[in-house]
């Protein structure tokens, strides 16, 4: 990850934003909100992301 995208995601975690995760895809950078659930039937918790519009 270039340092650019950590100085942000440090800025975004220091203003009490959570739940960011930063993807590389190519050459481009996509935030995702990302959380967990627990899941019933494997009586585990499972990871689940949204692509994060807002930001």
């Amino acid at each position: 990850m270039e340092q650019w995208v950590k100085e942000w995601l440090k800025e975004e975690r220091d203003q009490g934003v959570k739940c960011l995760e930063v993807k590389m895809q190519g050459k481009s950078h996509y935030v995702y909100h990302s959380t967990t659930y627990w899941d019933k039937a494997l009586k585990k918790p499972r990871k689940t992301s949204s692509y994060n519009l807002n930001t």
